[in-house]
């Protein structure tokens, strides 16, 4: 049985932790951050998908507008702050290597 893919990246995430020899109570601290953003991003996906990148919004005399998703610009602000928390924990997302078959991170 597959693991789900957050398992996968917060086991990658510490395993590559383990490997440079840190273990330091804040460090520990931003990969839960970025396993929290990591949950925020799939809501986010979630919402643009079921709604799309635009929505209609409707004023109160009962016009409606099309303006961009919210979700999207949030979107981008969380993946964001989650290369910033990549490149803290030293790795660099543009040189990782898939293992087994899986996408890297």
């Amino acid at each position: 049985m597959a693991r789900p893919a957050k398992a996968k990246v917060k086991e990658a995430l510490t395993n590559h932790m383990k490997q440079r020899g840190v273990k330091a109570a804040h460090i520990e601290d931003m990969v839960e951050d970025y396993m929290s953003l990591y949950d925020t991003k799939t809501q986010l996906l979630r919402d643009i998908k079921q709604r799309g990148a635009k929505v209609m919004v409707y004023m109160a005399n009962g016009t409606g507008n099309l303006k961009t998703n919210d979700s999207l610009q949030d979107f981008l602000k969380v993946n964001s702050q989650m290369l910033r928390i990549l490149e803290t924990l030293g790795m660099d997302p543009s040189k990782a290597k898939a293992l087994n078959g899986d996408e890297a991170l």
